[in-house]
């Protein structure tokens, strides 16, 4: 036992009686409990972020957004932690859209896709950024489609979706190495 929890057991039997005592130790004991297992799952996800992402695909918070139609009215996606549900407009006789995903460090960075759709990464000098990885979300992420890792450097990118059939899709970005944008 831990010298604060012994403190906190001495000190409630002294003025409290000892039943009192246990309960607040109890009680005490239950709340450290949760805390813990609230930080256990989320060092899970800093060793998955593959997991995280998911769960943010499948569970939200959501935003809903309409892509926008060229690369000045892209929408922003930069927001950590949320699944943006993106509807996509007519482009080239298909659909597709434009959003704008900011990055303040270098890293892998995970696009999490409830479609297969056809999607175009565009770094802060005007080049697509072919991905690195592009794999499916698999029986334990059945939210995803598809999950593709990009190598991104500091700056603002875009996202060039379509031209494709969904007329929706919902997306989360996550950093591989659980970096904030």
């Amino acid at each position: 036992m831990s010298a604060q929890l012994q403190t906190i057991t001495v000190t409630s039997r002294l003025r409290l009686g000892p039943q009192r005592g246990r309960m607040r130790v109890a009680w005490a004991l239950t709340l450290l409990s949760w805390a813990l297992s609230s930080c256990e799952s989320h060092e899970a996800h800093e060793e998955d972020p593959r997991a995280e992402a998911c769960e943010h695909l499948a569970q939200g918070p959501a935003k809903a957004l309409t892509a926008g139609v060229d690369d000045a009215s892209a929408v922003d996606v930069s927001a950590g932690h949320t699944r943006f549900d993106l509807a996509l407009g007519d482009v080239a006789g298909a659909k597709g859209g434009v959003a704008k995903f900011s990055v303040a460090a270098a890293g892998d960075w995970m696009v999490a896709l409830s479609e297969d759709a056809k999607l175009a990464v565009v770094g802060p000098n005007g080049a697509v950024i072919a991905p690195e990885s592009s794999l499916p979300g698999g029986p334990t992420c059945s939210a995803a489609k598809v999950i593709h890792t990009y190598e991104l450097g500091v700056g603002s990118h875009l996202l060039r979706f379509g031209p494709g059939s969904s007329a929706a899709v919902n997306l989360v970005i996550e950093a591989a190495a659980h970096t904030e944008p």
